[in-house]
């Protein structure tokens, strides 16, 4: 048994509480391309891929072993809903960012795979601040019934856009407490996952698999490394490819770190921001229904683009529309020239491994917020003990690990470097949402505060950590 113990001391405590209406704990800076002259050169590699990647005029294409669907379902509210992300609110629900229209669909992506021992997964991602165990469990529960999959193979990951509904509750009002979920979205969401879940595994057929993994810097940073000189990053990017033995696309997944936040907090268009950006791009030059799951973007790593930089200043720089298209349009061109040059896997197996940690909590913040019927979650009292899940999955030379929340990247790299295969995925603000995993010190600096208010504790990363030694068998 692992045991996560959270520390806040009473001055932080007060210090959280007097400082809540202060909290804006995302991001939003200078990123972007895929429309200069750089993604240009990229884009014409798409030939190149399409002829890359499942059939070859030297080889033969390897046989198929895998049965592989792909489904995306659309869960756009067309009613008003409180925004999640930037911050809380105070007194009354008219001050929350409240939706006046829709930019850009959201959507419930899925894709379902099986290898040669019927083994199967199901991938899903949904366009959403994050999403609580219990409305995890709702959604694996209906999908294993109507399809047989075991529940701990299905795995349920948030895109994290601040410019969709409030799906966790705390960007509602604080005090008088007013939560910003909506019942009625909740059910929307709910069902649009396990039609695009259902759909996906309904639709499997024979699959070619690709995979590469590279680094991609410019379209992301860490905005504390203005103020820590600690603060590092993650820039790699994995893309795994299925492909039927024709070369057509089933599916894509892609999996890189940074906070969806090209709009700032002003927006209150419903958007996935550079998120659907980068599903347009892909879809609309490779076909199949591509797929974008989170990395570690925890606590501060937000958008840039050193070809057009947006940055307003050093310290807030926020972005338009024309800035949400280069920066997803730029990471797709990244994604597609990796999986034009990728490797293809032979005679891939499928393999899960998930356990249950029980936490000591001690930030009473989130038990509150709980009590007071803000978030929909069991946070225990502090002190007391829970269960949370991690899993990860491989296939082939493939590793693809979870994370209940938002990792930042100190931790994340520590993630990467216990974990096995070739190709690694850490999957941030998967299976449930629990807040930041920051380290000791970052918790405990007035840097961090806004970022502290919604961690279990500082120890819970080094927990985080541990779990994944215990599991990949790396440590005691």
């Amino acid at each position: 048994m692992l045991r996560w113990k959270f520390g806040l001391s009473a001055l932080m405590f007060l210090a959280l509480c007097f400082g809540l209406m202060l909290g804006t704990a995302s991001c939003g800076d200078d990123d972007d391309d895929a429309s200069n002259d750089d993604q240009s050169d990229d884009d014409s590699s798409d030939d190149d891929l399409a002829d890359d990647d499942a059939t070859d005029d030297d080889t033969s294409p390897p046989p198929p072993t895998l049965l592989v669907g792909s489904s995306r379902y659309e869960i756009t509210p067309d009613y008003a809903v409180i925004l999640g992300g930037y911050g809380m609110y105070f007194l009354s629900d008219i001050f929350c960012r409240w939706s006046t229209g829709v930019h850009d669909p959201l959507y419930a992506t899925a894709i379902a795979i099986e290898d040669k021992n019927q083994e199967t997964i199901i991938e899903l991602v949904l366009d959403s601040i994050g999403l609580l165990e219990n409305d995890v469990h709702r959604i694996q529960q209906t999908l294993s019934a109507a399809t047989g999959v075991s529940t701990d193979h299905i795995f349920l990951s948030a895109t994290h856009s601040h410019g969709t509904p409030d799906t966790v509750g705390i960007y509602g009002v604080m005090l008088p407490p007013i939560t910003g979920r909506d019942d009625r979205f909740i059910e929307q969401m709910i069902d649009g996952a396990y039609q695009a879940g259902i759909e996906a595994f309904r639709n499997r057929r024979p699959a070619v698999m690709r995979v590469n993994q590279g680094v991609e810097p410019h379209f992301h940073f860490n905005h504390m490394g203005l103020n820590d000189p600690n603060a590092t990053i993650d820039d790699a990017i994995t893309v795994v490819g299925f492909y039927e033995t024709d070369g057509d696309v089933i599916g894509t997944i892609t999996n890189w770190g940074c906070h969806p936040t090209v709009m700032p907090a002003e927006n209150t268009l419903i958007t996935a921001d550079f998120v659907g950006a980068f599903y347009a791009a892909m879809d609309l030059t490779i076909g199949g229904v591509n797929m974008f799951i989170n990395g570690n973007e925890g606590a501060s790593v937000r958008p840039a683009n050193t070809y057009h930089p947006f940055q307003v200043n050093p310290e807030e720089g926020w972005g338009d529309w024309d800035d949400v298209n280069r920066v997803g349009a730029g990471l797709a061109t990244t994604a597609m020239n990796l999986l034009g040059a990728g490797e293809v896997i032979d005679d891939p197996t499928l393999s899960v491994v998930s356990a249950q940690f029980e936490g000591l909590m001690q930030n009473p913040l989130l038990g509150i917020m709980n009590t007071l019927g803000l978030i929909a979650h069991e946070f225990p009292a502090p002190g007391e003990l829970y269960p949370e899940p991690i899993a990860f999955w491989r296939l082939g030379p493939l590793t693809a690990a979870s994370a209940p929340g938002e990792v930042v990247p100190t931790i994340g790299l520590q993630l990467r470097e216990i974990m096995d295969g070739r190709y690694k995925m850490v999957l941030n603000l998967t299976q449930d949402w629990i807040g930041y995993f920051l380290t000791p010190e970052q918790f405990r600096s007035l840097r961090y505060i806004d970022y502290s208010f919604v961690c279990a504790g500082p120890e819970v990363g080094q927990a985080l950590v541990e779990g994944y030694q215990q599991m990949f068998g790396a440590g005691e």
